[in-house]
């Protein structure tokens, strides 16, 4: 066994997230739901190893004056990454939040005996990473799952030395294509100035938590994805274009704000392989916008954010809002969350940050693999706290997923619920739909 560090650094993309609490809960999931039973002694001890295979996972946030460190997690700690529940139990698992610095391990791994087969969450916290940094971490846990059998003495070699700066982005970033996306980053600051139409949201955010989620199923997807055929549009333009036209409806637009969205883009794209050194934050932000010209028809809307969507494409989407990295970076951690949390908390008094859709993007089948793949699989965003408003969209073997995180008082239920029908009426395609 090797003997690990005792301590990691904090990035300034681990730090920021400390912000976004004012934003939502520091968590996102991966559910995954099997046909068969997983060895739950395999599976107790993958979830062990994990947090030396990717040692980030088995530390906890400390604070020293100004600065921050991971720390790792002493040894009585570690017992908690694993655990077997019942019904009840594992459902309300999943609205425990997470924080980095509470004791334990930064992933959580939970596995529930379904009648017809398992059910594992993997709960993780969001200042380690982002949906592709679950993604990653939920890969090496099938790894190890995998790796343990007939070997129960197996060991990982640790990823002592995996980059999750984002000093892995700028290197990959071309110097010609600096003056673009200065541009680009002015004309989002811009944008970001500009008040927002919001869902009608009440006050409070400090209640109880839940979820309501919709999973759209093979062929209604394939109805989705011929639509955007016939419009020159892309399946998330069309999901764009739904829950714009959804937060018109919902919040009776008067047109006196701009119909704009939150959405993120997952910079891995730029690197090779579309793989970090290790799970990390590395997700940039684009705020597609109607202004107050929305069209009438669904058509009308689409064409407008296909037309958006694609421009933006051509010009480093979702990098631009990581110009502020290099600025940043000489200043103590501690004091750039502070920095960030401010504009973060101002745009949300100023309701000039939009409802999110943030597309988590594929769950690819072979990173999943527990000797065989599970049926489904999806992921839960973080919880919103309102007034700020998060929605996901997660896809697997063709099927995708549509989730919301609800607050009482400010976001309940029943009005999560009618986002998510609206969302199912506008998008193009009958049925196919599965209520959670």
């Amino acid at each position: 066994m090797i003997d690990l560090v005792k301590s990691l650094p904090v990035h300034i993309t681990d730090a920021t997230m400390r912000a976004m609490l004012t934003v939502g809960s520091a968590m996102i999931q991966m559910e995954m739901i099997f046909d068969h039973r997983l060895d739950e002694k395999r599976l107790a001890r993958a979830a062990d190893l994990l947090l030396d295979a990717e040692p980030v996972v088995g530390c906890r946030m400390v604070e020293r004056g100004w600065r921050m460190r991971w720390m790792r997690l002493p040894e009585a700690e570690r017992a908690k990454a694993y655990a077997e529940l019942d019904a009840f139990t594992y459902e309300q698992f999943k609205l425990v939040e997470i924080d980095a610095f509470d004791e334990g391990p930064r992933v959580l791994v939970r596995l529930f005996r379904d009648k017809d087969g398992d059910r594992v969450l993997v709960k993780f916290d969001h200042h380690i990473g982002d949906a592709g940094g679950l993604k990653q971490v939920v890969e090496t846990l099938a790894k190890l799952y995998r790796s343990l059998e007939g070997k129960p003495d197996f060991y990982p070699v640790p990823n002592l030395d995996g980059d999750r700066g984002v000093g892995q982005l700028f290197r990959v970033l071309p110097i010609s294509s600096w003056p673009t996306i200065l541009l680009e980053y002015l004309r989002f600051a811009r944008k970001s100035l500009v008040p927002a139409q919001q869902f009608p949201l009440a006050d409070g955010n400090d209640g109880p938590v839940g979820y309501v989620v919709r999973h759209f199923d093979l062929h209604r997807i394939r109805a989705m994805q011929e639509y955007g055929r016939r419009h020159k549009a892309t399946l998330n333009d069309v999901f764009v274009t739904a829950f714009l036209r959804t937060i018109r409806h919902i919040s009776e637009w008067d047109g006196a704000r701009e119909l704009r969205a939150t959405m993120t883009v997952d910079l891995r794209r730029y690197l090779p392989g579309e793989r970090t050194g290790g799970p990390c934050n590395l997700s940039g932000f684009e705020m597609p916008s109607l202004g107050k010209e929305p069209g009438e028809t669904f058509d009308d809307t689409l064409a407008k954010v296909a037309s958006q969507l694609t421009e933006r494409k051509e010009n480093w989407p979702g990098v631009p809002v990581y110009m502020l990295a290099p600025t940043m970076g000489w200043l103590p951690i501690k004091l750039q969350t502070k920095l960030f949390g401010f504009v973060v908390r101002d745009g949300i008094r100023k309701g000039t940050t939009p409802p999110a859709l943030t597309n988590m993007g594929p769950i690819a089948k072979e990173r999943v693999l527990f000797d065989e793949a599970p049926r489904y699989a999806y992921l839960l965003p973080p919880i919103g706290r309102p007034p700020a408003f998060i929605s996901g969209l997660s896809g697997y073997e063709g099927a995708m997923s549509f989730c919301i995180g609800t607050r009482l008082p400010g976001l309940s239920p029943e009005l999560a619920e009618r986002i998510a029908e609206r969302m199912d009426a506008e998008l193009p395609g009958e049925g196919g739909v599965t209520r959670e």
